[in-house]
């Protein structure tokens, strides 16, 4: 097997449509074209959104986000470019607002399958969108503070609290948020600085971190599961509701 493109990461843009890998067992390690008999075969579908759970976009004065919950339940207010989910039932819900780190752009696979854990969730844009600056040379944090005012304001969303998910960059921009501003009741940082430092660019080759694919995803496997319980905690879910899985 080779990529399509070399030290790129395989990064989910349209939860509307899911995964589909397609595995074959074939009879012997013949090298191609002649690869032999086939055995078997199966095709694996991974769902971003849960039965019952939309994407709805938008647009807020200058937040830019998207925002996934059930059907039923949508958020009446949501206008283009966020999204929102939660769970079945007439709410209110717990909130979180989801980012990422360097690259920008609108990622909402990990907030689509948040959404059908038990909140609202919304991935929010910061850089390289729409019509928000272009790179990162300067943030504002009166942006985020605007987001999560929107978020807290809203009736489906349940307590005075939300919470913050940050990875990488944006690790450090949940920090900055949860001590300078009002309403935000746990974070999660995953990856991220202690404090805010300057982006190093990486030029003339990529870049490539070492380690052990089986412990990555068991790693990954174990913060999917404590970063719910630690939200189920701090954002007022009682304990044992919605369990923590996968």
């Amino acid at each position: 097997m080779q990529p399509d493109r070399p030290f790129w990461g395989l990064i989910k843009r349209d939860v509307q449509i899911p995964f589909v890998v397609e595995l074959e067992v074939l009879d012997g390690h013949e090298p191609e074209p002649d690869l032999g008999k086939l055995q078997a075969r199966s095709v694996h579908e991974s769902h971003f959104l849960a039965p019952g759970v939309q994407r709805v976009p938008v647009r807020e004065g200058r937040v830019r986000a998207s925002s996934c919950r059930q059907v039923r339940h949508l958020l009446s207010s949501l206008v283009p470019y966020a999204s929102g989910a939660g769970p079945v039932g007439p709410g209110p819900f717990p909130g979180i607002v989801n980012l990422f780190g360097v690259g920008g752009g609108l990622l909402e696979y990990r907030a689509s399958l948040l959404a059908g854990k038990g909140f609202v969730v919304m991935a929010l844009a910061y850089y390289n969108y729409d019509d928000l600056p272009e790179d990162i040379d300067i943030i504002h944090l009166e942006y985020f503070e605007e987001a999560v005012n929107y978020l807290l304001s809203h009736p489906q969303i349940k307590g005075s609290g939300i919470g913050l998910l940050g990875t990488s960059k944006a690790g450090e921009l949940c920090i900055s948020m949860a001590s300078f501003l009002k309403g935000i009741t746990g974070a999660v940082i995953i990856n991220g600085s202690i404090a805010n430092v300057s982006l190093h660019s990486l030029v003339g080759g990529p870049g490539i971190w070492g380690g052990e694919p089986r412990a990555h995803a068991m790693a990954q496997v174990d913060a999917w599961k404590r970063l719910q319980t630690n939200f189920h905690k701090h954002l007022g879910v009682k304990e044992g509701t919605i369990p923590a899985k996968l």
